[in-house]
């Protein structure tokens, strides 16, 4: 034992600074394998922000479910296709002032969260992760504002009749909406749109998810309901 530690000490005071190097190098690879093979499992990943909570799986699985349905190919070709939500409860102040008021008190909603959901979808977005949005009103006009969406024009060619601006639309007012009942979960006026491509992260891989996530929007957009 006593050579033992007498190599150690020797050990870690000739070759101390090349071990921490080694070690922190490891660290950030061993990190970075691991995000990617997460990013990995899933051929996209869609952003939910609005007043309704998923807490029930059964919920998040409806929502993923319906997409897949319509999802053109398994992207990253490990057999399954796969989709991610990432869901955010955002209230505005009014919405939030009158579920206090519905509840008769308090509701588990915490305001102060709002701004780092708000971070969170901004992160999303500038990494290039997730284009594809499912958001409350309330929040599609904060990214609104920062000119953060593609004109509906530039990807299908054409605006809906049915859209709300040059940008958006009802998920409930697309054929895709009224179809699948799993989607009912979300409130009625959750707006669909599609995020403009990253000028942070511009990787072959980002600007590939974002071809394939432009094809899925599309997918939305042309998805006819089955004859009965």
């Amino acid at each position: 034992m006593e050579k033992f530690k007498k190599w150690l000490s020797n050990y870690w005071y000739h070759y101390k600074w090349t071990t921490i190097v080694v070690l922190f190098f490891a660290t950030v690879i061993a990190i970075g394998v691991y995000q990617m093979a997460a990013k990995n499992s899933y051929d996209t990943q869609i952003v939910y922000a609005g007043p309704v909570l998923l807490l029930e799986e059964d919920h998040i699985e409806g929502v993923n479910d319906a997409f897949k349905a319509i999802l053109p190919e398994d992207y990253n070709e490990d057999g399954v296709k796969n989709i991610q939500l990432h869901d955010f409860a955002i209230l505005s102040d009014e919405q939030y002032a009158q579920k206090v008021e519905e509840a008769g008190g308090s509701i588990a909603f915490d305001p102060s969260t709002r701004r780092n959901y708000i971070s969170n979808i901004t992160t999303l977005y500038s990494t290039g992760e997730s284009s594809i949005s499912l958001l409350d009103p309330y929040v599609y006009n904060i990214f609104f504002s920062q000119d953060a969406y593609v004109p509906l024009e530039e990807i299908l060619g054409e605006t809906p009749e049915y859209a709300l601006d040059d940008y958006s639309v009802r998920l409930s007012d697309t054929p895709f909406g009224q179809y699948f009942d799993a989607l009912d979960v979300l409130p009625e006026d959750t707006v669909l749109c599609f995020r403009k491509a990253s000028e942070i992260s511009t990787s072959g891989e980002t600007k590939a998810q974002y071809a394939f996530d432009r094809k899925l929007f599309v997918a939305i957009f042309n998805f006819t309901p089955p004859e009965l």
